[in-house]
């Protein structure tokens, strides 16, 4: 614990201050995003729906995870986090370098609302994040191409794709920050649209929760710049705002 320094006596308030921060923004976004969503057709966004349920009907039933699962490796370190017989904020030996606080302090938050001695609770939980990253996934493919059947094709496809569906039958930490890059890129396109800089915030803020939930996704910020520079068609298409200091600096400050 000595050589992670102050970090790792404080990791819970970190985590604390990393999902407030993370829900602030999102509430700041929030008028954005439901214009969003709302310009989708009715029957579209049903679908997206349809998919979304689609996606956790698969992870649950296409595996026999509720009879035979069984936590090993990382996922056992997440599991005695969840039923209280190790703290989120007092990993030992190889733990702290390949597990995550962030998930950690999640699961054991879990485990203190629906009780301890339920493992299948973050099986669920899992699942419900893998359905809100295809509905999300559906939409970001709506921002980027404008066509509502762009947004049914890519949230049925991802809800039927076999390893997203695996994934998210276990308790290891992959679907959980693939959906916050999913929002994060979503969030993005729609602030380079709109000139909201307090969605473009929110586009940091989730962007750092992929990091803070697996860090060796950050891999995929070049990714994410590309989408910024050149993945929302023509440049006159963004609005003004993005030329202007005040529209970046909060995203800036938060990724920084």
């Amino acid at each position: 614990m000595s050589e992670l320094g102050w970090f790792a006596q404080h990791d819970g308030l970190v985590v604390l201050v990393q999902i407030a921060v993370w829900l602030g923004t999102l509430v700041g976004a929030s008028g954005v995003a439901r214009k969003a969503v709302g310009e989708l057709p009715r029957a579209a966004r049903w679908i997206l729906l349809l998919a979304g349920l689609i996606a956790i009907g698969l992870s649950a039933f296409a595996y026999p995870v509720w009879e035979r699962y069984e936590a090993i490796g990382h996922e056992a370190s997440y599991a005695e986090c969840f039923g209280g017989t190790a703290s989120p904020g007092s990993a030992q030996g190889w733990e702290p370098y390949v597990t995550y606080p962030l998930v950690r302090w999640i699961d054991w938050a879990i485990g203190g609302v629906v009780g301890r001695d339920h493992l299948s609770a973050l099986l669920a939980f899992n699942m419900l994040v893998r359905g809100v990253t295809v509905v999300l996934f559906g939409l970001l493919a709506h921002a980027l191409l404008r066509r509502p059947e762009a947004a049914q094709y890519a949230a049925l496809l991802l809800a039927c794709f076999p390893t997203h569906a695996f994934w998210a039958a276990t308790i290891y930490n992959v679907v959980l920050p693939l959906g916050f890059v999913v929002l994060c890129m979503w969030l993005t396109v729609l602030a380079l649209r709109s000139g909201s800089a307090r969605t473009l915030a929110a586009a940091a803020a989730s962007g750092g929760l992929v990091v803070a939930s697996r860090v060796e996704w950050g891999l995929l910020a070049p990714s994410l710049l590309v989408l910024i520079l050149c993945g929302t068609g023509d440049p006159s298409d963004r609005h003004h705002a993005t030329r202007t200091l005040r529209f970046w600096a909060p995203a800036l400050l938060l990724a920084a």
